[in-house]
């Protein structure tokens, strides 16, 4: 058992890692489309043509990026040996892939209207760019679709390298296609990257470790038993809904009818919050799938319990300091990463106050997304489809309700809000279900990071008032780069020294993958007696 939970350390260190480094590919992508394009009409273009495709990936594909197919594929490699698992695998590959080429065959003759629906609010310039954008992208869902049932194969046989490189040859290729033909494409010159990043990311960098293993040939059996227990693990993750995805399309629709450059401020800030939601929820839920799949199949509810308890409690504690630090520096780390050539001070200073109200949200979307894969384990997809699609449901007044009355802003305040509902049905619905807990321990998981934040949180800000006030003003002033800089390292410093030993001292499984590293004389002194 312990040696499971160091190996899923592991797996969920390695997954981190990748998706810090993801994130400075990024931000460098996002700082290099700020700097060339600005917030425009044009850059709300630019993301809003990801919504059709990224609809008909979470619809037609959705759930089979891992979280429906992994424990099958798993159960049948275990039971029925290596033939039957891939014989499984090509009939997902060879007759999912053809349904999804027909629909983004029909969306790209419908794109003109699919796209009128998505974001009704923008002028006829808006709207035909959106649609040229859009139709460029469309190929992206396949390349996606295979290159998760292929990550999902690695996942499964306890190899993660592939899932871990594959969001930086994404990124990558975005930056390259952006640098290079931008200057005569425009912005379709990152769309073009987009899609050659979708193709040699999660396509073919998840076919390259696959190669060894795979035994892939063509088949179509829709009747074939395997495959319908695939559909009906899937069924309930392609049509139902969650925050987690549809927080970002719900945004881009109201803020479509918003000032222009909403949606870009909208999309700058969420992305800044994803850190601590990749680096730890996403980390932490794709390194312990796996291993709640296989307690979950061996009849062990005391062990998969304990372990799941484990990684929530340290999720919740981590997502809360990690959230917490990103809201201090919030005002000028929005203006590194940005705050370049076109996206002027005005724009850094809306992208900052957003993503402060977004960092409430963080550890809640931390907490949903590890503790949503105890369903998974269990393969049990139909109750967390219900309980998110209802969690969005009630969310929806306030989304209503706040982007009527504080604009852009209420859109950020609402998520916090639907994500709150969507951690308590969930956890209620886990409990009466299967009679297990998820919501204790990240409550005092939640708790317990709030505290440690607190003087570092402090400090942090009673540093900046003091040294620079001038900057908190955003808009009223344009700092240098420099003193952005200055600004961020010395507040993220002042909040992370005191956090983190405190952290260290009495933050529980949460700190155990640092204080393991640490020399012996300085683990003894900040382990807790």
């Amino acid at each position: 058992m312990e040696s499971s939970g160091r190996t899923m350390a592991f797996a969920a260190a390695l997954i981190a890692v990748s998706t810090l480094l993801s994130r400075i590919l990024g931000y460098a992508r996002d700082a290099v489309i700020a700097a060339r394009l600005g917030a425009t009409g044009e850059t709300d273009a630019y993301y809003a043509a990801f919504g059709l495709p990224d609809l008909l990936l979470y619809f037609l594909a959705g759930g089979a990026l891992s979280l429906a197919f992994l424990p099958l594929f798993q159960r049948v490699l275990a039971a029925d040996g290596a033939d039957a698992a891939w014989r499984l695998f090509s009939n997902i590959a060879t007759t999912g892939g053809l349904v999804l080429a027909a629909a983004l065959a029909v969306a790209w003759w419908q794109a003109p209207a699919l796209v009128s629906l998505l974001v009704p609010d923008f002028d006829a310039t808006q709207h035909e760019l959106t649609v040229r954008l859009t139709r460029l992208m469309l190929p992206t869902p396949l390349f996606f679709f295979w290159g998760g049932l292929l990550s999902a194969t690695q996942m499964a046989q306890g190899r993660f390298r592939s899932t871990a490189l594959a969001p930086l040859v994404y990124n990558a290729c975005i930056i390259a296609g952006g640098l290079l033909l931008e200057p005569r494409l425009g912005v379709a010159g990152f769309t073009w990257g987009v899609v050659a990043g979708a193709a040699l990311g999660p396509l073919a960098t998840n076919l390259v470790y696959s190669l060894g293993a795979m035994r892939l040939r063509p088949v179509v059996a829709p009747l074939d038993p395997l495959l319908r227990r695939y559909v009906w693990l899937a069924l309930p993750l392609m049509l139902g809904v969650s925050l987690t995805t549809v927080d970002e399309w719900i945004g881009r629709w109201f803020a479509s009818g918003m000032d222009a450059g909403s949606i870009t401020w909208l999309n700058n800030a969420r992305r800044l919050m994803l850190v601590p939601v990749a680096f730890v929820g996403q980390a932490v839920g794709v390194a312990a799938l796996p291993f709640l799949s296989r307690l979950a199949q061996a009849g062990d509810p005391g062990g998969l319990q304990r372990h799941l308890d484990r990684a929530l409690r340290a999720t919740a504690t981590l997502s809360v300091v990690a959230a917490a630090g990103l809201a201090v520096i919030a005002p000028w780390a929005v203006g590194l990463v940005y705050g370049h050539g076109a996206y002027t001070a005005p724009d850094v200073a809306r992208t900052a106050a957003l993503l402060q109200v977004l960092c409430l949200a963080a550890p809640l979307w931390c907490v949903h997304t590890v503790a949503v894969r105890a369903f998974y384990a269990r393969e049990d997809t139909w109750r967390p489809m219900l309980t998110s699609s209802a969690a969005v449901l009630l969310a929806l007044p306030a989304y209503v309700l706040l982007s009527a009355r504080i604009g852009v802003h209420g859109l950020a305040a609402a998520t916090a809000i639907g994500m709150l509902l969507q951690v308590l049905l969930n956890a209620a619905a886990y409990r009466l279900v299967h009679g297990g807990d998820v919501l204790t321990g990240p409550l005092r998981g939640l708790a317990g990071g709030a505290l440690l934040c607190l003087p570092g949180a402090g400090a942090a800000l009673l540093l900046a008032h003091r040294l620079l006030p001038e900057l908190m003003a955003g808009a009223a002033t344009q700092p240098t780069l420099t003193a952005r800089l200055v600004m961020t390292l010395l507040t993220g410093a002042t909040f992370a020294v005191p956090t983190l030993l405190l952290l260290l001292r009495y933050g529980g499984d949460a700190a155990d993958p640092i204080r393991r590293r640490l020399p012996t004389p300085l683990r003894r002194l900040l382990t807790p007696p």
